[in-house]
């Protein structure tokens, strides 16, 4: 284990010696829900390396700001829904709300389909059906769901076999979620849904070397793009919103730079979002003390040296991304101490002074994560338009802690609520009341009904 930038610098410059493999019980586990995907699988298979020429396409930066239309519409959903609460009302799912919104953004960018999972939870509907299959049979392969938290002391019951009864439930989660997957890759096949979409490049393009992404690995790519895509971002966006809430210095400053980017408008364009610099310290920096990834790991092909240590092959380097980020050699001095918030130690100034490998949040060389620069756009155009709308304040005496208690893949802050008010002032505010934001609302609607007639078509 291991939390010396030095080291990983080492790891990057030799990664021959160093590949990522998948191989441990925990990870064969997951992999028998997430199939051998981007995330899920060794460097050396076949599908991972096809895979990773092709996906990182599909977020590049042009196509990044392609997605900013679906990206702004769910924030924009986001805001409406919370804009029917009272002024001062308390809602304690917060967590709910940032992954149903996260989910929903990264479906539409890469598959083309919006399960309106916001305007679900603002009726209170239960999630789309993918979202529930998703999180259920990737509960039970990580092990946040067991038999105990699904069947409680009716688990003791003679004959009852609380554990095969998991099993058979998986395995049927599993199964409806290939038919999902299926149903997407199809719709996307016939011209139904987005001809921009990840799939759509799965589909119709080549990777470097002429090879086409296998049909059945499609599904491994597109569950592995839920994982990576909403949890990790809904996580980071919760701990960031409750220590701007804790940290009102901060707060103000990333609602002037927001206030002076947009100029009086109430949303960011795409051209605003890159010009959010503060905003994107503090999200950077709720990362660096929160981190959704907490390992990275790498095995050793061979017998050698790093760092000047014998290290032998088959043993695994785990880097431990919350000792690396708060490590004092790298994280203290004129900022404070490594555990407390500080936006600016991502000034500009500040990260070109820094050693280059103290920070990797997203993984590092070739699986680094494909979707950093989605995250980020998704993340500033999400916070600038919160801070505009909203404020919120925390619950007095609430310890910031985070948990995987929620079942998800990617640590969130625990028991995350807060009171939310209209910002005094903003597009939101009467007079110390509530606004309503209608028009946004009653478009999501009429877009609900759409995508559910869409969908009940390409079921069908």
């Amino acid at each position: 284990m291991t939390a010396d930038a030095n080291i990983v610098q080492e790891l990057i410059a030799r990664a021959a010696d160093f590949p990522k493999l998948w191989n441990r019980d925990v990870e064969v586990g997951l992999q028998d829900f997430t199939a051998n995907g981007l995330f899920t699988s060794s460097e050396k298979s076949e599908d991972w390396k096809t895979g990773h020429s092709l996906l990182p396409r599909g977020f590049n930066q042009i196509k990044v700001k392609g997605f900013a239309p679906q990206i702004l519409a769910k924030t924009r959903a986001f805001v409406g829904e919370w804009s029917k609460f009272e002024a001062g009302e308390l809602v304690e799912d917060v967590n709910e709300w940032l992954t149903a919104m996260t989910a929903d953004a990264v479906v539409s960018c890469s598959m083309g389909m919006d399960m309106c999972n916001v305007e679900r939870l603002g009726s209170k509907q239960a999630p789309h059906k993918f979202v529930e299959t998703f999180r259920f049979g990737l509960g039970v392969s990580i092990g946040s769901i067991t038999a105990q938290s699904e069947y409680g002391l009716k688990r003791f019951l003679p004959f009852f076999d609380a554990e095969g009864q998991l099993q058979e439930k998986y395995q049927a989660s599993k199964k409806e979620m290939q038919r999902q997957v299926e149903v997407l890759v199809e719709a996307t096949r016939r011209g139904e849904l987005g001809d921009n979409s990840i799939i759509a490049t799965m589909l119709n393009d080549t990777s470097a070397d002429g090879k086409r992404v296998r049909y059945s690995a499609l599904y491994g790519h597109v569950v592995n793009l839920m994982i990576a895509g909403h949890e990790t971002t809904a996580a980071t966006l919760g701990f960031t919103l409750q220590l701007l809430a804790e940290h009102p210095v901060y707060e103000e400053r990333a609602l002037e730079e927001v206030r002076q980017v947009l100029q009086g408008r109430t949303e960011p364009a795409v051209d605003d979002v890159p010009k959010l610099q503060f905003v994107e310290q503090c999200f950077r920096e709720a990362l660096r003390l929160y981190s959704p990834v907490t390992s990275i790991t790498r095995d050793v092909a061979h017998d050698t040296l790093l760092g000047g240590h014998r290290v032998y092959q088959g043993e695994r380097i785990n880097l431990v991304t919350r000792a690396l980020h708060t490590n004092p050699e790298y994280w203290g001095g004129e900022f404070g101490d490594p555990m407390s918030f500080n936006p600016d130690r991502f000034s500009p100034e500040a990260v070109r002074q820094r050693h280059p490998s103290a920070y990797h949040p997203w993984g590092f060389a070739s699986r680094a994560c494909i979707g950093s620069q989605f995250a980020l756009f998704e993340a500033k155009t999400f916070l600038a338009s919160i801070l505009i709308h909203f404020r919120l304040q925390g619950i007095p005496g609430y310890r910031l802690v985070a948990s995987c208690e929620g079942g998800g893949a990617a640590p969130s802050a625990e028991k995350l609520a807060f009171r939310v008010f209209p910002r005094p002032g903003g597009p939101l505010w009467a007079d110390g009341l509530m606004l309503p934001l209608a028009l946004p609302v009653a478009e999501a609607k009429e877009s609900m009904e759409e995508d559910r007639a869409s969908i009940s078509t390409v079921s069908s």
